[in-house]
């Protein structure tokens, strides 16, 4: 049995059926300058990006907020020269606080989304699956790396909280899965992936051999342009001559 792939050539079944998860992984990582990304790969930093925005927007609103009331507070008894100076202070303390806490949830929900994103991709692609058991064991691991810097017990916790986030949306998920997707489909996703990957790993292998081809064509080169193989040539001649 064989399948037919993008490039109209035809790839064993057995090759398709014996494919590991481990060899999905390695195919990931088995680019070079000028490669095309993998399309495992193209969500992350979009997701990043926004997440670490949308922490920066909103950490930076409650931290405008935090400190402009605690500006008041300290400063209820202050007696300014002017209305305005009242103001351009309250709005210095207000911006103060909106960039610092904006940055802090920032960095915070951009690294969160990236550790969630990141596992979900590699358990996608280890299970070679798209379901909601992969955002559930992402929500947990994210969790887990997320607080582990904190000691064993918070570790805990933020497994626990990752998973109880996670569970509601992947339970959803996995919902939608089961009553959408028909075996069919899904065994045909997995053959559009495994097709892409094959691709990836021709070009990787072809560039493995142009790269084998030009090391020794160096090689030649230098062998023979060596100074001691020309002077032993010249003096060869020179005997000749005699």
């Amino acid at each position: 049995n064989h399948m037919v792939n993008s490039d109209h050539r035809m790839i064993p079944e057995d090759e398709y059926r014996q494919e590991t998860g481990k060899d999905r992984l390695s195919s990931l990582f088995k680019l070079r300058t000028g490669d095309p990304i993998p399309d495992e790969l193209r969500e992350w930093p979009p997701t990043v990006l926004l997440a670490t925005v949308t922490g920066f927007i909103f950490g930076g609103f409650l931290g405008a907020r935090w400190a402009g009331d605690k500006y008041i507070l300290l400063n209820h008894n202050t007696k300014y020269v002017h209305k305005m100076q009242a103001q351009r202070e309250l709005h210095g303390a207000a911006m103060l606080g909106f960039v610092r806490q904006g940055a802090k949830w920032g960095w915070k929900m951009g690294l969160f989304a990236g550790i969630f994103s990141g596992c979900n991709i590699l358990l996608t692609l280890y299970r070679d699956r798209e379901d909601g058991m992969n955002l559930i064991a992402s929500g947990a691991i994210t969790g887990t790396l997320f607080r582990v810097r904190y000691g064993i017990k918070p570790a805990i916790g933020g497994l626990v909280l990752g998973t109880l986030i996670s569970l509601p949306i992947g339970l959803v998920v996995q919902g939608l899965d089961l009553l959408l997707v028909s075996k069919v489909e899904r065994e045909r996703m997995k053959r559009k992936r495994f097709e892409q990957r094959r691709k990836r790993e021709q070009m990787w292998n072809e560039r493995l051999k142009v790269t084998e081809t030009i090391v020794g064509d160096l090689e030649f080169e230098l062998e023979n342009s060596r100074p001691e193989r020309g002077l032993r040539e010249y003096y060869s001649l020179k005997d000749d001559v005699k």
